[in-house]
């Protein structure tokens, strides 16, 4: 049986997401955008279905 509740699920999300926001900055200063742009794409989408299933 599962005994994951989902609020502890969604603080893990925004942990998740400030993850790839904090790659994204370190690539950002390597001077690699390309990498940079994928990262922060990446932690915005993830930020934005955690606060969607936050409010929910």
């Amino acid at each position: 049986m599962n005994e994951f509740v989902a609020p502890a699920l969604v603080w893990a999300g925004f942990f998740l997401a400030g993850v790839f926001l904090y790659g994204a900055a370190q690539e950002f200063k390597a001077k690699n955008p390309r990498d940079a742009r994928l990262l922060a794409a990446t932690g915005a989408l993830t930020l934005a279905g955690t606060g969607i299933a936050f409010y929910l």
